[in-house]
């Protein structure tokens, strides 16, 4: 009998049992880095993996659609068909309909397409509408709001915002009042009052600032309010979470002025509370002020770095804390080892050779729905070197305690805090195969997910190799298990 890997208690030892049960695990065996195929959960109603099937015609491909329930049981495939040249960009799930965004590539310098392929999960029939004059081809997200799309792209420094609507088949962009959207900081969706609220970073000659648009559902600007202005601090980032129809609350990093030219790590964290249309003026919580220890009391001996820089995470709430995740990075580099010789003899030295992204330490900080300071830490990273730079950390809350997790190559480490006490010291435990004896040699795009409750899913890619007689010496998968917390 199968069971569900609980990753965040005590897990059995399977060196002591004579038989291995299996985890609650798909496995797609593919080409060697391959990124074949694609992956979205549509909460208690499963999970979809999908991928471009058989050619149709010269023009026409069928997409296959694998839906999968709670158990990762498939229970049915449907098919699409999709022009050939077509591509998965992004996906959204809301109300029983699962939406997926495919960009057909074109040739001979003529504008891309675009294709959102609907799946219905009630009537169990998808269909597929182009969106008309949609051309810009670096499109990395979809969010269906009411019976709209919000559509974000991004190209050479500047963010395009596109609203489409279905019904009347029209696209209209969100321009800014002035400059350009250097950065699109947050889409939150007030649902007491159907309105939008988008943090921008507007640039004009060189100087961005901070705005609030407050937006009905097709894109027309129904306010603007600016981030408060305040002597000798540079809003760097910005995070918003809806608290009810006349107010939210808003963090983000900031930068002293006096700093911008030394470096490029954001100072600190802020606070900026919005209520009955107006902001107030933000706190500020320096980063150098919050204790700099991780959630096991080990301190870091990663080396200083001038090239600091921040990724900024999504906000995690349980609506009594508002917590915050900031991870710290520079890129990496080595020297080639090779060196050459100028036209007159002269030893040239080698040149730096990028080597990835070396993750330092996450800060993990919470405040109250006033933006006060509840509780943080300071969570090193061990190793950890990639070439994809995004964001790890996440955290649950169960109930007023969080869970601090974050997987990485063949594993997930977490702890679990309630406020500043560590519950769980720091724990690293192994992503479960599906055959006894694999040894997993690499992963790829790695990512895990709260799925519904306290159920997650973890889906990448995994170089596997094995050396027992019975299994396959190596293999190369797209994966998902399924893992419970309890």
């Amino acid at each position: 009998m199968k069971y569900i890997i609980a990753f965040w208690c005590i897990l059995l030892s399977f060196a002591v049992q004579a038989q291995r049960d299996l985890p609650l695990r798909i496995e797609f065996e593919t080409a060697k880095d391959a990124s074949d195929y694609h992956f979205e959960q549509v909460g208690k109603q499963g999970c979809f993996i999908f991928y471009e099937g058989q050619s149709i015609n010269k023009d026409t491909t069928s997409w296959l659609f694998m839906y999968y329930d709670t158990n990762l049981i498939k229970k049915r495939n449907i098919s699409q068909p999709l022009p050939a040249s077509a591509s998965y960009i992004t996906g959204d799930f809301s109300d029983n309909f699962l939406f997926l965004l495919f960009q057909e590539k074109k040739q001979k310098k003529q504008p891309n397409e675009y294709h959102l392929v609907t799946i219905d999960l009630l009537s169990k029939t998808t269909i597929s509408t182009e969106i008309p004059n949609l051309t810009n081809s670096n499109i990395y997200k979809l969010i269906n709001i009411g019976d709209n799309f919000l559509i974000n792209a991004y190209t050479e420094g500047q963010e395009y915002l596109y609203f489409f609507h279905p019904s009347t088949q029209q696209l209209t962009e969100l321009s800014a009042n002035k400059g350009i959207i250097s950065s699109v900081e947050f889409i939150e969706e007030d649902t007491f009052s159907h309105i939008l609220y988008l943090g921008l970073s507007i640039t004009e000659d060189k100087n961005s600032s901070f705005f609030l648009y407050k937006t009905d559902y097709s894109g027309n600007i129904i306010n603007i309010l600016s981030f408060p202005a305040i002597e000798d601090y540079i809003y760097h980032s910005a995070r918003m979470s809806i608290l009810d129809s006349n107010s939210a609350l808003i963090i983000g990093t900031y930068n002293m002025i006096q700093d911008k030219y030394t470096d490029n790590l954001h100072s600190g964290l802020y606070t900026l509370q919005f209520q009955e249309g107006e902001m107030q003026s933000p706190t500020f919580f320096n980063f150098t002020q919050l204790r700099t220890r991780d959630s096991s009391s080990i301190q870091s001996t990663k080396p200083f770095n001038l090239n600091l820089q921040l990724l900024v995470g999504s906000l995690s709430t349980n609506n009594l804390q508002y917590t915050l995740t900031t991870e710290v990075y520079y890129p990496e580099y080595t020297q080639s080892g090779y060196s050459s010789y100028d036209p007159y003899g002269y030893n040239m030295p080698s040149s730096p050779v990028f080597t990835g992204y070396r993750y330092v330490n996450a800060y993990v900080t919470t405040f109250d729905k006033d933006g006060q300071l509840l509780w943080h830490h300071y969570i090193p990273f061990e190793n950890m070197l990639t070439p994809r730079l995004i964001t790890r950390v996440q955290l649950f809350f169960e109930n007023e305690n969080a869970v601090i997790f974050y997987p990485y190559n063949s594993d997930i480490t977490y702890t679990r805090v309630h406020g500043n006490r560590v519950l769980d010291k720091t724990t690293t435990i192994f992503i479960e195969t599906s055959q006894k004896n694999d040894i997993i040699e690499y992963s790829k795009k790695l990512q895990m997910e709260n799925w519904y409750e306290n159920n997650f899913l973890i889906h990448g890619y995994q170089y596997l190799k094995n050396n027992s007689k019975n299994n396959k010496g190596k293999r190369y998968v797209f994966f998902v298990n399924k893992l419970r917390y309890q």
